[in-house]
């Protein structure tokens, strides 16, 4: 053996210097064309393992490999497949594959704590694994009919995550829609949102959608399960042009057209169930969002667009929280982040009526012309009746020169403004018009510059927690038309609490016969001394405010802050600060309003109907059959002997909407909450006067008579409301 291993030694010490490209450098070195290797390192190496090893049987000096590595989970003919992770200098990629189903999703670990990559493009698991579209997007052909081939061959084989090519712009709805099966989701790489330069929306987006056709949910024809949605997308209208400059962006506004996403049925058949569309941004869109799915989850998304969401039908709950309505076209772009480039303001120098519904308007040539058909808003020119504060569209006489049309009256002395924004939307930013079912419950809604922020128009219920509805509030020139929170629909009860509603004119309108409840933590302001408008208009149904703030304007306390209409039931205010002025529609306002605790006094003189009351004094006798009641009166001193006699009464006009007292004479008795009416009579064998409430079954809410009345002169009636 000795002689052995010193022949072998004896070769290796023969190598000539020839075969230097053969030397050993480090122990375990392989020799080339040698079969021979020393078993140093390369032992203690494989000892080894990724939780670390002590100086000696660790590796210290690092190595280069040219063409990549992976990292196997497993054999490769391991039957269960195995995942691969491998990592290609030359190209610039860390590529995750393999044959094992479900794919896993890439994720980094740093300082123990994991992330997802790209984090959040990836939603909840389908009842498939993930796929990728092999769809050729190049942000100009068309690819509905290869997108929409594979979708329907990977919901028949079972669905699950269809991955879109981030940002390659796929352009779909040429010629048809895009159908989303009731088992795919579609899913791309974005968290929801974010700024970027108005015009490069279009080279950044996901799909850019034709405006003659959407992208929408498609019915299942059986009651199969499953989760339909889009999660993470830029979804821009097609041919979107973006701008650098305030003339450009309002075109860009002006252009927008089309629907991005339609969740129901096709054909108009019963909507899609627990479709969700999370973290998605839409631009450029006559209407982003309408849905009619019931158990709809719309979470994270963001858009521009003329109206951004609208709810058509919810029979059961759906989710609608943490979106945000922003007018992300209009900002940012150069020139307006200092404040100046999202609206232009021109002096008024002159202007004059013609024919009483024509304004001309004179002024210097601004920088940005006025165009024909630009929306503006006109304030306080001097001396114009009908032009201190309003929106008009204009027509452009000359570069200098616009007019008008509305009601004008008086003559031009001297100043006023004419203003052009890219911040306002003329649509709707949440329009809640489900009926029916449990409606939506909403959370953390914001927009910004909407003509409406939030509109609700029907559902049994509506909520809205920490909601957001703000708007351009420039003192300076001051748009009367947008609304906060407007509600003309058919709900039995709103809730709004810990929100914020900020806008030029009226931060609520109700037209309709629901509860509104404003509560705890929530401000109501507006600029209303300025337009002339009520901060809150409740034209029917009630109000109730609990510790709320209403701000008239702005703090200051003065102006119009309420309006009460005739045909409102009431409106109570609690542990709020009411400052300004209430106005009423008629007489019947004043016992409507209650404010922390006071109503009124509201004093009236009743309504006599009927026959004339003679004098001297009279006798009468009353009849109540099946709820009504009629008076009846005769003479002094007749008898009367039947229901003959002519019919009068007195009555009140209003609603007792929270009690009180009414006093006759000297005669005091309380009111029921809620009845409408009181009538007078004199029973035939008595001196005494009787009073009723004409709501009260049977007389059972009559008043204690009282002391005689010796004339009708002496009927007169104060009411205080409580």
């Amino acid at each position: 053996m000795k002689k052995l291993a010193i022949a072998a030694l004896v070769l290796c010490s023969l190598a000539t210097p020839a075969g230097s490209q053969n030397a050993i450098t480090q122990e375990g070195t392989v020799l080339q064309n040698s079969p021979m290797m020393f078993k140093g390192n390369n032992r203690s190496r494989q000892g080894a393992t990724v939780n670390g090893a002590p100086f000696g049987q660790s590796v210290t000096t690092g190595d280069s490999v040219i063409g990549g590595r992976c990292d196997y989970s497993g054999p490769t003919d391991d039957p269960l497949g195995y995942y691969k992770l491998c990592i290609d200098g030359a190209n610039g990629k860390i590529i995750l594959d393999g044959t094992r189903t479900p794919l896993h999703q890439l994720k980094f670990v740093i300082n123990g704590t994991e992330y997802s990559f790209p984090e959040g493009a990836v939603g909840p698991a389908g009842p498939g694994s993930g796929m990728n579209s092999s769809a050729p997007c190049n942000g100009l052909t068309d690819v509905t009919a290869a997108m929409q081939a594979e979708i329907n061959d990977y919901s028949n084989a079972g669905g699950g995550i269809y991955h879109i090519p981030v940002g390659k712009g796929c352009v779909v709805g040429t010629s048809t829609h895009l159908e989303i099966p009731y088992n795919v989701q579609l899913s791309c790489s974005m968290t929801g949102g974010g700024y970027w330069p108005s015009h490069n929306f279009t080279n950044y987006a996901d799909f850019l959608v034709d405006p003659s056709h959407t992208i929408r949910t498609v019915t299942p024809t059986a009651p199969l399960g499953g989760r339909s949605g889009m999660w993470g997308c830029l979804v821009v209208k097609k041919g979107l042009v973006g701008a650098t400059d305030l003339r450009g962006v309002i075109n860009t506004i002006n252009s927008f057209a089309g629907t991005a996403f339609v969740c129901t049925g096709a054909g108009g058949g019963a909507a899609q169930v627990d479709v969700e569309l999370r973290n998605n941004m839409f631009v450029g869109f006559g209407t982003a969002v309408v849905t009619s799915c019931d158990r709809l989850h719309f979470v994270g998304n963001r858009g521009d667009a003329t109206t951004f969401f609208s709810l058509l039908k919810c029979n059961d709950i759906c989710e609608i929280h943490d979106n945000h309505a922003w007018p992300f076209v209009s900002s940012p772009y150069p020139g307006n982040l200092g404040g100046g480039g999202q609206a232009q303001d021109t002096n008024v120098t002159s202007a004059v009526i013609t024919g009483g519904n024509v304004l001309t308007l004179g002024f210097a040539a601004p920088p940005t012309p006025l165009v024909t058909g630009d929306t503006v808003v006109l304030s306080k020119i001097g001396g114009i009746t009908g032009a201190q504060w309003g929106r008009f569209t204009a027509t452009v006489v000359d570069p200098t020169h616009i007019s008008v049309q509305g009601t004008f009256s008086g003559a031009f002395t001297s100043g006023g403004t004419i203003r052009i924004s890219s911040m306002r939307r003329t649509g709707t930013a949440f329009n809640f018009a489900a009926g029916g079912g449990g409606g939506p419950l909403a959370r953390h809604l914001t927009s910004f510059g909407w003509d409406v922020g939030l509109w609700l128009r029907g559902g049994s219920a509506a909520h809205c927690d920490g909601c957001w509805m703000d708007n351009d509030v420039n003192a300076a020139n001051t748009d009367p038309v947008p609304i906060g929170l407007m509600l003309d629909g058919a709900s039995g009860l709103t809730n709004y609490y810990q929100g914020y509603i900020n806008t030029p004119g009226q931060a609520i309108v109700k037209y309709d016969d629901s509860i509104l409840t404003i509560g705890p933590g929530t401000q109501v302001s507006s600029l209303n001394k300025l337009v002339g408008s009520h901060v809150i208009i409740v034209m029917k149904g009630s109000l109730q405010a609990s510790s709320a703030n209403v701000f008239t304007d702005f703090g200051a306390g003065v102006g119009p802050a309420l309006y009460i209409a005739s045909a409102a039931n009431s409106v109570d205010i609690n542990g709020s600060p009411l400052s300004g002025t209430v106005t009423f529609e008629g007489p019947d306002g004043c016992p409507k309003l209650r404010s922390n605790g006071s109503v009124g006094p509201c004093t009236y003189t009743p309504t006599y109907t009927g026959a004339t009351i003679p004098d001297p004094p009279l006798q009468a006798m009353w009849y109540n059959t099946a709820g009504r009641t009629t008076v009846y009166y005769v003479d002094s001193g007749k008898t009367v002997s039947g229901q003959t006699a002519a019919q009068f009464s007195i009555s009140m006009p209003t609603t007792a909407a929270f009690g009180g007292t009414c006093s006759i004479g000297i005669l005091a008795a309380p009111m029921t909450a809620g009845h409408t009416q009181f009538v007078a009579n004199i029973p035939a064998t008595t001196n005494q006067a009787r009073f009723f409430q004409i709501a009260s079954a049977s007389g059972a809410n009559d008043i204690v008579p009282g002391t005689a009345l010796l004339s009708p002169d002496l009927i007169a009636v104060t009411c205080t409301y409580q």
